[in-house]
């Protein structure tokens, strides 16, 4: 850009006056003349209020596990149980047979089972002793 005589520009902070014609920047001191520099920072200001809150953010990564918790405390010993007692005995029940059931089968008498007969070996394993004689 061109500039002519008595131009006046600011340039990072300070302003500057054209010389003479010139297409250089404000810097170069044959061409222009400085009317101010830049000062310096001033104070810092009073805190603003807090502004409004933001979006909610997306979920992060789930973090790795941590370590192992310490052992819970140990319940105390249960009583040792009684061995058990018998119960009364109940009523003896009709069983049957399949052909006649709820009456009493008649392969039991008394309770115990009745024993089959036994028939008479065809022949004795038994030798018959000698006599002696007087």
């Amino acid at each position: 850009m061109s500039y002519g005589a008595n131009d006046a520009v600011a340039y990072k902070g300070s302003s500057y006056i054209a010389l003479k014609k010139t297409k250089a920047k404000p810097t170069d001191q044959t061409a222009w003349g400085r009317l101010a520099a830049k000062g310096g920072d001033g104070k810092d200001g009073k805190k603003g209020p807090a502004g409004e809150a933001g979006p909610q953010g997306e979920t992060g990564p789930a973090g790795p596990a941590g370590p192992q918790g310490a052992a819970g405390p140990q319940e105390p010993q249960a009583p040792r149980a009684r061995p058990a007692q018998p119960g009364l005995k109940g009523p003896r029940a009709l069983r049957g047979t399949p052909d006649r059931p709820g009456q009493p089968d008649p392969r039991v008498r008394k309770g115990r089972w009745a024993r089959p007969a036994r028939a008479a070996p065809a022949h004795s394993s038994r030798r018959a002793r000698p006599r002696c004689l007087p």
